[in-house]
Formats: C-alpha cells, sequence, structure tokens
C-alpha cells in the first residue's frame, strides 16, 4: 500500500493506493457499489485493464482504459475532495466522484457501471 496526502486539503486525510490480487469476489463488490452500499467506504479499480498502474484498490472504483500512470489517480481523487469540500459534487459521494473524474465521458453511469 502506499499512502499520498492530499496537499490542499490535509484534513481529508491521504489516499491509499493498495494493489489486490486473486480476488474472487469482484462480482459481489460491483452489485454492493451500484446499490450504494455505505460500508463500502472506497473506490475501485480494476487493474487488469489499467497500463501502468500497479494498483487495483484504492479509493478509486472503475474499469480504466486510460489510466497510465498514479499520478492521474491522485489529481482525480484531489478534485473529487476539492469538489466535497466545497458542495460541488456531480455523484453521490466522494468514491463514485474518483471513478467520475477518471471517466473519459461526462456521463455519470458510463463510469459507474463500466
Amino acid at each position: 500500500m502506499e499512502s499520498f496526502p492530499l496537499e490542499p486539503h490535509p484534513t481529508k486525510g491521504p489516499v491509499h493506493l493498495t494493489l489486490y490480487t486473486n480476488v474472487t469476489n469482484a462480482g459481489d463488490l460491483r452489485k454492493r457499489l451500484l446499490a450504494a452500499d455505505a460500508s463500502l467506504s472506497f473506490a475501485f479499480v480494476d487493474a487488469k485493464v489499467v497500463s501502468l498502474f500497479n494498483f487495483k484498490h484504492s479509493r478509486i472504483a472503475y474499469r480504466l482504459r486510460q489510466v497510465v500512470d498514479k499520478f492521474q489517480v491522485l489529481a482525480a481523487a484531489n478534485k473529487a475532495v476539492h469538489d466535497e469540500c466545497h458542495g460541488h459534487l456531480t455523484t453521490h459521494n466522494v468514491h463514485s466522484e474518483i471513478v467520475y473524474n477518471l471517466s473519459p465521458t461526462t456521463n455519470v453511469g458510463f463510469g459507474i457501471r463500466k
């Protein structure tokens, strides 16, 4: 696991990026995410489709095809936290906002369901 501080918002805590292998309950996790299960206070990324990105589970959730560096994920997380602090979230929480920020479209459902 790697942790990164959120410079403009240090009170929001660090972003943690972790790679999980041999995940056997991905389908269940996806269902819970789509059902907005509040006990999942994370965002998830399917690392097998992310080139050069060495993490699967963090505060991020979705299959990415364009992420090539963890910097992009951290930028998305920072923007999501900034938007949350200023009451400008497009999605229902900061975790899905990270996914939305990584999405290649402005369609909220696309990023969450892919």
